[in-house]
């Protein structure tokens, strides 16, 4: 995948030809949260989020934009529901899962 950087961006801000889409590393993906890249390890660890592109260094993953929303998501639920990191999983699969059939319901209504 060829990289190339963004005018009038951050520098670790890279964005893919082929896609058209940006990717964030990790110390981006940090610092837009404020927290320290050892909690993004520990929540792609636990299958929380995935990054686009792996390397041996984990400094140098790259992320969707996405992410950012996903760990705040993440941190919220912690921080205000006070769920531990490995419930949220199963958390944020419900509500993916809420979403998907709200989806399909206003499908089906617009059929009608």
């Amino acid at each position: 995948m060829e990289m190339t950087k963004r005018p009038n961006s951050l520098p670790i801000v890279v964005t893919s030809r082929r896609s058209g889409s940006a990717f964030l590393r990790m110390p981006e993906v940090a610092s837009r949260c404020s927290i320290q890249p050892d909690m993004i390890y520990h929540f792609v660890r636990l299958g929380l989020i995935d990054p686009v592109e792996w390397t041996d260094n984990p400094e140098e993953w790259r992320f969707e934009r996405h992410a950012v929303l996903l760990i705040q998501k993440i941190l919220r639920l912690h921080r205000d529901l006070e769920i531990n990191f490995a419930g949220i999983g199963v958390v944020l699969e419900l509500l993916d899962r809420i979403e998907a059939l709200e989806r399909r319901i206003r499908d089906l209504e617009q059929m009608r």
